[in-house]
């Protein structure tokens, strides 16, 4: 009786089935734990990746924000604010919107670049260091 105990917990909780259990109502591994155990991750290696990628995703930022004051587009900001507060449809509106996206444009390209490369450099290492092999290896 004892045994039929543990054998329906086991059912129960998931641990195995009936076809898992062999003389004296010890369970033998069942087939779905065996699975979950060839698909135990690395969280250490994980944690370590999401770090880096963190850590590489704000040096590009930086590198954004850099490329954003050397290219001086914070006038050109202050400008296409102060023109569309009066008139989003205004011709000067129109035309400092399109000087401020012209000048940001070169540092945006960098930035989509170097966000790209994170997440790659990311997927690579996921896949490869720690073990999700179903991970595709580069972003679209």
């Amino acid at each position: 009786m004892k045994g039929s105990k543990f054998i329906l917990s086991a059912v129960i909780f998931g641990l195995g089935s009936l076809s898992g259990v062999f003389a004296g109502g010890f369970l033998s591994p069942p087939p779905a734990a065996m699975a979950a155990e060839s698909m135990m991750m690395d969280t250490v290696c994980i944690q370590g990746c999401l770090t880096d990628l963190h850590g590489c995703l704000t040096d590009g930022r930086d590198t954004f924000d850099g490329c954003v004051t050397q290219a001086n587009c914070g006038p050109l900001a202050t400008q296409m604010h102060d023109l569309c507060a009066a008139d989003n449809m205004s011709t000067a509106c129109t035309d400092a919107r399109a000087a401020y996206r012209q000048c940001m444009q070169p540092c945006r390209m960098q930035m989509r670049g170097d966000m790209r490369t994170c997440r790659n450099d990311s997927l690579t290492r996921l896949h490869d260091a720690c073990g999700l092999s179903d991970l595709p290896l580069t972003c679209r």
